[in-house]
C-alpha cells in the first residue's frame, strides 16, 4: 500500500482523502478506484440490476454457501461469540449509528413483520416470559424504580415479608383463577422517585387515594376517632 493521503476518484475525478474510499485488498494501493459517494450513487441507479443479480447468485450458490457455512461453524464453533466479546464497543456503536440513520426503514420493517407474524410473536413472547420471569422482573424494577438486582428481596427480609404500614402479608392474588399472591407493591415518592418501602395493595392504594397528604391523613384519623367515640357513647 502506498503512503498517499488522497486519491483521485475515477468517476467524479475529484481528489479526496482516503477515508472517502473503501478498502480493497486486490488493488495496488489498497483502495477502490471510485469514492464512496460515486459508488453509492451508482448502486442507487443500478439497484434493480444489482438486486436481480443477487437473487440469481443466491439461487445458484445458496446450497454451496450453506454447506460452506455449516462446515465453517463446525470448525470454528466459538468464532461468532469470540468476535462479539472482542468488539463489543464497535458493534454497539455500529448498531446505534445504523438505527439512527435508518429509523423509519427499521420501523416499517418491524411493523410489517409484526403484522404477518402476530401468532408466532405471541407464542414466542409467552415462552420467553415463562423462562425468564425473574430476569424480566429485575429489569422492570431497575427501569421503573432504579432498584439493583436482589434489592427487592433484601427489602422483603428487612420488612419480614409484610406491609410496612399494616404489618400484614399480601392477600391479593395475581388473578381470580390463580392462588398465587402478588408481590408487595413498591411505594415511592412521585416527585423525587425515591423508593420508600414495600406495601400491600390496599395500603398502597389508600395512600394514593388520600393524595399522600399528611393533613388529609390527620383529618381521616380524627374523623374515625370521633365516630368511634360516639359509637361507644351510644352503645
Amino acid at each position: 500500500m502506498t503512503g498517499k493521503k488522497c486519491i483521485k476518484c475515477c468517476c467524479c475525478r475529484e481528489i479526496k482523502p482516503l477515508t472517502e474510499f473503501c478498502h480493497r485488498k486486490a488493488a495496488t494501493d489498497g483502495y477502490t478506484g471510485q469514492c464512496k459517494s460515486c459508488d453509492k450513487a451508482k448502486r442507487e441507479v443500478d439497484s434493480d440490476k444489482i438486486k436481480a443479480r443477487r437473487i440469481k447468485y443466491n439461487k445458484t450458490h445458496s446450497e454451496q454457501n450453506r454447506k460452506y457455512s455449516e462446515e465453517y461453524r463446525k470448525k470454528n464453533p466459538n468464532h461468532a461469540e469470540e468476535y462479539r466479546l472482542k468488539n463489543k464497543e464497535k458493534i454497539k456503536d455500529s448498531s446505534i449509528k445504523y438505527r439512527a440513520e435508518n429509523y423509519e426503514k427499521i420501523e416499517v420493517r418491524q411493523k410489517k413483520y409484526r403484522d404477518v407474524n402476530k401468532q408466532k410473536i405471541r407464542i414466542a413472547s409467552g415462552k420467553y416470559y415463562k423462562q425468564n420471569r425473574a430476569k424480566i422482573r429485575d429489569q422492570s424494577l431497575f427501569r421503573e424504580y432504579g432498584l439493583e438486582k436482589g434489592r427487592y428481596e433484601e427489602m422483603l427480609i428487612e420488612q419480614n415479608n409484610v406491609c410496612a404500614i399494616c404489618g400484614l402479608a399480601e392477600t391479593a392474588t395475581v388473578s381470580k383463577k390463580s392462588a398465587q399472591l402478588k408481590m408487595l407493591a413498591i411505594d415511592h415518592d412521585h416527585e423525587t422517585g425515591k423508593v420508600r418501602g414495600l406495601l400491600c395493595r390496599r395500603c398502597n392504594k389508600a395512600i394514593g387515594l388520600l393524595r399522600e397528604d399528611l393533613g388529609i391523613f390527620a383529618s381521616a384519623i380524627s374523623y374515625l376517632q370521633n365516630n368511634n367515640l360516639r359509637t361507644r357513647r351510644t352503645a
